[in-house]
C-alpha cells in the first residue's frame, strides 16, 4: 500500500487479497513461501520479505539421508567387526592345526612326504625322509618320487610294484634308491590329504630292509 501511493496505482498491483503476519506461510506460483517482516530503513523503507522455503526442505532431506547413511554405516561396521572376527578365530584354528600337522609331520620316525598325483613331484617332506635317504632338507622338493624308486624286474608281482597303491589301508613293498646309490626295501602306504587348496597324496615309508634280509 505504501509503494502504491507513493509511485502510483497504476505501477504496483497488490500480490495477496489479504494482509499477512510476521511467520506466516503461502504459496506463491506453486511454491511455498514465509513472510517475515524485513527492516529495510537502509535501503528503502520498512517491508516484507519472501522467503523460500524450498532450500529448507532439501537441508531437512539431505541431513535425514545423512544420518540414515550414517547408522546403515554403523550397522555394517558392526557385522563386518563380528565377521572379520569369526574369519579371525576360523584362521587361527586352522593355523593351530597346521603347527600341530607340521609338529607331527617333523618329527615322525619315519618318511613321510607329500607328492602331486598328476606330476609325481614331491611337493615336502620331512628330515627323516631327507637323512634317511642322504639328501639335504631341500633337495627332495620338487624331485620326482620315479627318481627314487627303484625299477623292479619284469614278473616281480603286483606286491613290489614299484610305487605306493591308491590306498589308506594297503601297503605295497617296494625298493628306494639312496642319493649314494645303495638300494633299501620300503614298504609304503598313502593316503588322499587337502594341502593349501588342492588334493595331494601324503605317503609313509617304512625301511623293511633288515626284515626282508632275515625273512630270506
Amino acid at each position: 500500500a505504501d509503494f502504491k501511493a507513493q509511485y502510483g496505482t497504476d505501477r504496483f498491483t497488490p500480490i495477496f487479497s489479504q494482509l499477512l503476519h510476521d511467520e506466516a506461510r503461502i504459496e506463491f506460483n506453486a511454491r511455498r513461501y514465509v513472510a517475515t517482516r524485513q527492516n529495510l530503513d537502509e535501503i528503502i523503507a520498512p517491508g516484507w520479505a519472501l522467503v523460500n522455503l524450498e532450500p529448507f526442505n532439501l537441508i531437512i532431506y539431505y541431513r535425514l539421508m545423512g544420518i540414515a547413511a550414517a547408522f546403515i554405516l554403523v550397522f555394517l561396521t558392526m557385522v563386518f567387526a563380528g565377521t572379520n572376527l569369526s574369519v579371525r578365530e576360523g584362521a587361527n584354528r586352522i593355523m593351530a592345526s597346521e603347527a600341530r600337522f607340521r609338529a607331527m609331520f617333523a618329527a615322525a620316525p619315519e618318511a613321510v612326504f607329500v607328492f602331486d598325483p598328476e606330476t609325481r613331484r614331491i611337493i615336502d617332506a620331512n628330515p627323516f625322509m631327507a637323512q634317511w635317504l642322504g639328501y639335504g632338507p631341500e633337495e627332495l622338493v620338487g624331485l620326482e618320487i620315479d627318481q627314487l624308486l627303484e625299477p623292479e624286474p619284469q614278473g616281480a608281482g603286483e606286491e613290489a610294484s614299484g610305487e605306493c597303491p591308491d590306498s589308506q589301508s594297503s601297503a605295497a613293498a617296494s625298493r628306494y634308491r639312496k642319493k649314494d646309490g645303495s638300494l633299501v626295501d620300503v614298504e609304503c602306504t598313502e593316503a588322499d590329504i587337502l594341502h593349501g587348496d588342492h588334493i595331494r597324496k601324503i605317503a609313509f615309508v617304512r625301511d623293511i630292509t633288515e626284515r626282508r634280509q632275515a625273512e630270506n
